[in-house]
């Protein structure tokens, strides 16, 4: 007995399904629901491909919460688990049409965009009201700018690292962005 063209579509859909949802549980940070590191790589890898045709800039910008061990030292992880679900809230609130946010790691979350440095300062000024207003802490922000070249994820990861690392040594506790190459 011969298939039908419908049955074949139904079969599929149905196969289709939960590999859809399998990718997205794959890319998604399952405490915040935000994009999670893996997810965030590919698309800077996209991003960089499509940067060295355009010439637009990509930012990378690494933001880390100040004093995010005090809180799970003093109130438990529970009450941290929620501080980080109310910084990822906040952060969403900041992002721009284009922008990429998600969770790195830990307290450390990550945005790439496309654009000048200004724009990017825009950006972190608006996390930095809206992660104090719905979590009390501060931030420390790096950067790292890739200006159409060569620059690979790695690199462009490691100088904003290196940006967030030089400002928590230089301003620890108090809001803090550092701007690297």
């Amino acid at each position: 007995m011969m298939e039908s063209v419908s049955d074949r579509r139904r079969r599929q859909v149905e196969y289709e399904r939960p590999v859809d949802v399998l990718k997205e549980l794959a890319m998604t940070d399952d405490l915040t629901g935000l994009p999670n590191r893996r997810f965030v790589m590919e698309e800077l890898t996209k991003m960089l491909s499509e940067s060295r045709n355009s010439g637009e800039s990509v930012i990378v910008i690494l933001i880390d919460l100040n004093g995010f061990k005090k809180v799970n030292d003093r109130k438990g992880h529970l009450e941290g688990d929620e501080v980080l679900r109310r910084a990822a809230r906040a952060l969403k609130r900041a992002v721009r049409c284009g922008d990429i946010l998600g969770r790195y790691g830990g307290d450390e979350f990550i945005f790439l965009k496309t654009g000048a440095r200004e724009e990017a300062l825009r950006l972190v000024h608006r996390t930095i009201s809206a992660v104090r207003e719905d979590t009390g802490l501060e931030l420390c922000a790096g950067l790292g700018c890739s200006a159409g070249g060569g620059d690979s994820p790695e690199e462009l990861l490691e100088a904003a690292d290196l940006d967030l690392r030089k400002g928590k040594r230089s301003f620890y506790g108090a809001k803090c962005v550092a701007w690297g190459r």
